[in-house]
């Protein structure tokens, strides 16, 4: 997907959260970079997928570099993993 700027923009956070009458707990998704200072954080309510533009949660850009994303639930394990963001 083309982004903002030319930026190429990758739908990391499809999430299949819930379906018709499902009352699911809400979804919290962090990010931070490799150091681990928070770089972004959303609560995914009642939408299905949630889309990361590579922003941080003042809007700009984050720079290139390793990002660990942190998916917890009430009612799941939690999940994680890395994304690399290049410019």
């Amino acid at each position: 997907m083309e982004g903002k700027r030319g930026v190429t923009v990758w739908a990391v956070d499809s999430i299949a959260h819930s379906e018709a009458g499902d009352s699911s707990p809400p979804l919290h998704i962090q990010r931070t970079d490799i150091s681990g200072a928070r770089v972004y954080s959303y609560q995914l309510g009642g939408e299905v997928s949630h889309l990361w533009t590579a922003s941080n949660d003042s809007g700009s850009p984050v720079a290139s570099g390793v990002y660990l994303w942190l998916l917890e639930s009430d009612s799941k394990p939690p999940a994680s993993g890395k994304i690399a963001m290049i410019r």
